[in-house]
């Protein structure tokens, strides 16, 4: 930092940011009594706007920067310390997700600097706010002090003290002294313990959670589910999105990542024991089969990828248990989508996905979609995920909602007339997705001689989309040594 005694003169605010740009906001000391952050929790908020280029949540306060210096017999101006009275959150946001490295990545418009307590052109220095316990444990006379009344809007037990006090100053004492905001930051990675990053990369959209073990009812209900489009696994674009540039994928979710100690994924691909992708992913479409190493360089935390199918039957499955349900073994989980997972519960609870390596024996599903044959393992999704919805749209558009419903769940019992003939016979049938909604359970019921199992329980107030997510870290904890 050149030019100290410029911070001396009467100088404007803007002016006085230039001298300090290059300051490190790893090195700002926290205000007095600020070694722990209040709320942790807003930090991946305020982080994920950053990610986003969206800055208008910042700024509604003002952050306050106070540089004080001391001034030798000869004139000469050093720097003492640079401390945050306001802001502290959003500075720490903005060092944990890397967005904010020093004074000169700021916001200039909601940046004020103080020097030694007094603002640009003020008239002496203005007083600062510090936690009350902080002031009554202080060495600092109490006529210096006052208690701040509630009607002024302090946070809680607050003390108004002179503005030209130091955090540093040897007047509070040693546990209440201000710290550099990279021990706050570094605070974070505690609270990242046991949380892990979920993300489903669907057919239409990229959906991700932060969720932490054990999987309760009440961590449930109070999660919230992101989203992006994404370009579909049935495009060849998809290893553009899931490259390096691109954050694996997660781009958008990459602000959660400073406070999780993992990633997994749920992907539509087979994963080979390796851990590694395989099948028409990787032939077909070019995603590359080490796609969790990748991802690994990418996140700097250890990543894991599951069928997606598979995710989502461990999630069923545990969501059905949440609601009391009791699902008889072995079970079949279908989840109705862009395209259709399908994986197989077994007696044990292992859950192993249906790899459509060759056409269904059955002829069921042809006859239900007025085809001869299926040609390819894959036609299971041009009769049940969104190329039969975009055949009604454009060639029945006239169906009433009650027909395509009943056209709809007639495919799916062929379907799993079709599964019931290759695989050991299910005692349930679990259903769900985001076209389930056009599936009568009593149809399936009659039809199949089977008991069909909704994936619906309104009463848990669940989020949907998170039954992939919580299968995903269900299926990662199952997979974690003893």
């Amino acid at each position: 930092m050149h030019d100290l005694d410029r911070l001396h003169q009467d100088i404007s605010n803007r002016q006085r940011i230039r001298l300090i740009l290059g300051t490190a906001l790893a090195d700002v000391i926290s205000a007095p009594g600020h070694r722990q952050l209040r709320h942790p929790d807003l930090i991946a908020d305020m982080s994920r706007a950053l990610r986003c280029d969206d800055e208008r949540s910042l700024r509604r306060e003002r952050i306050l920067l106070n540089v004080f210096t001391d001034t030798s017999s000869d004139g000469s101006v050093s720097l003492r310390s640079v401390e945050c009275i306001d802001g502290h959150h959003r500075l720490v946001a903005g060092l944990g997700c890397g967005m904010w490295r020093t004074v000169a990545d700021l916001p200039p418009d909601i940046l004020d600097v103080l020097v030694n307590g007094w603002r640009a052109h003020a008239q002496g220095p203005e007083p600062r706010w510090i936690p009350l316990e902080v002031a009554e444990r202080s060495a600092l006379p109490r006529d210096r002090w006052i208690v701040v009344p509630p009607n002024w809007g302090p946070k809680g037990p607050t003390a108004q003290v002179p503005g030209d006090i130091s955090s540093l100053d040897p007047i509070f004492a040693v546990a209440d002294r201000g710290v550099p905001l990279r021990e706050l930051a570094a605070s974070l990675s505690s609270a990242a313990e046991g949380r892990t990053l979920c993300v489903d990369i669907g057919g239409t959209r990229i959906k991700w959670a932060v969720l932490r073990t054990p999987l309760t009812l009440d961590q449930l209900q109070g999660a919230t589910v992101e989203t992006m489009r994404s370009l579909g696994w049935l495009n060849a674009g998809l290893a553009d999105l899931l490259g390096s540039e691109s954050h694996s994928g997660i781009s958008a979710a990459q602000s959660h990542l400073p406070h999780c100690e993992a990633v997994c994924v749920a992907i539509c691909s087979k994963i080979e024991e390796s851990g590694e992708l395989g099948g028409q992913l990787v032939q077909r479409f070019g995603v590359p089969k080490d796609l969790a190493a990748r991802m690994e360089q990418t996140c700097h935390k250890p990543v894991r990828l599951f069928n997606d199918g598979v995710s989502w039957a461990a999630g069923a499955l545990h969501h059905a248990r949440l609601a009391g349900a009791d699902v008889a073994l072995p079970a079949l989980a279908i989840t109705l989508g862009t395209g259709v997972g399908i994986a197989m519960i077994l007696g044990d609870g292992a859950i192993r996905p249906y790899e459509m390596a060759a056409p269904l024996r059955g002829q069921r599903m042809a006859e239900a979609a007025g085809w001869e044959a299926l040609r390819h393992p894959w036609d299971v999704h041009q009769i049940l995920g969104r190329p039969f919805f975009d055949w009604v749209a454009a060639a029945r558009s006239h169906w009433s909602y009650t027909t395509v419903r009943r056209q709809f769940s007639a495919r799916v019992a062929a379907l799993i007339l079709d599964l019931e003939a290759e695989v050991s016979p299910p005692a349930t049938v679990i259903v769900g997705g985001g076209n389930a909604e056009y599936v009568s359970v009593r149809e399936l019921g009659s039809k199949t001689g089977l008991a069909i199992l909704p994936c619906r329980r309104p009463e848990l107030q669940i989020d949907p989309d998170l039954i992939s997510l919580i299968g995903c870290l269900s299926l990662q904890e199952r997979a974690r040594p003893p």
